[in-house]
């Protein structure tokens, strides 16, 4: 018999204002994020868990940077949070 699967991780979405455009990747998540670290926020980001338009970031790269469809108004996954 095989063991049981774990459960997928749950996916947050987070729309991204202009309001956000100036903000770091890590930094914006924590502040929209109860509960979680910056350290472990920064862990998924890099772990391509946590992104904002369709590509992954690293934690410090600016939320209204443009690149793969990111900025103001894009939206934003993150799996893995409890």
């Amino acid at each position: 018999m095989a063991p049981p699967r774990a459960a997928e991780p749950e996916l947050v979405r987070i729309e991204v204002t202009a309001d956000d455009a100036e903000r770091r990747l890590d930094q914006l998540l924590a502040a929209r994020i109860a509960g979680q670290t910056r350290s472990r926020l920064q862990r998924l980001i890099r772990e391509g868990r946590a992104h904002i338009g369709r590509g992954a970031r690293e934690p410090d790269t600016g939320v209204a940077e443009p690149r793969d469809g990111g900025g103001s108004g894009a939206a934003g996954g993150v799996r893995g949070v409890q």
